[in-house]
C-alpha cells in the first residue's frame, strides 16, 4: 500500500524533499546527493523562455511555471512533477509523475 503522508525535510542545499511514498521518489531521497545537479538559470534557458511564454500568453498565472518549462526544455531534461496539470501542452517539455507511476 502506498503511503501518502506529505513530508517535507530541510537539506544541506536548502531544499526541501517532499516524500510521497514513491519508490522512485524515496531512491533519490535515499541516494548521494551529488546525483542531484543544480543548474543555473541561463542565458539558453532566457531564450527557450521567450517563445514559451508568447506562445502561451493566455497562461498569465502560471509565470514561474514558464520559467520552469523553459528550464527543462534548454536543458534537455525531463521534469518530474506531481502538478502535471499546470505543465500539459508546453513544447519540448517531457513530464514524468514519479508519485503516481507505481
Amino acid at each position: 500500500m502506498m503511503r501518502r503522508s506529505h513530508v517535507s525535510e530541510p537539506t544541506e542545499q536548502g531544499v526541501s524533499i517532499h516524500r510521497w511514498g514513491s519508490a522512485k521518489l524515496e531512491s533519490v531521497r535515499n541516494g548521494p546527493s551529488e546525483d542531484i545537479k543544480v543548474a543555473p538559470f541561463d542565458a539558453q534557458a532566457a531564450k527557450t523562455y521567450g517563445p514559451i511564454r508568447s506562445a502561451y500568453k493566455d497562461r498569465n498565472r502560471d509565470a514561474l511555471n514558464k520559467l520552469i518549462a523553459s528550464h527543462a526544455v534548454a536543458l534537455g531534461v525531463t521534469l518530474v512533477t506531481n502538478n502535471e496539470a499546470d505543465f500539459v501542452n508546453y513544447a519540448g517539455l517531457h513530464v514524468e509523475n514519479w508519485v503516481s507511476s507505481h
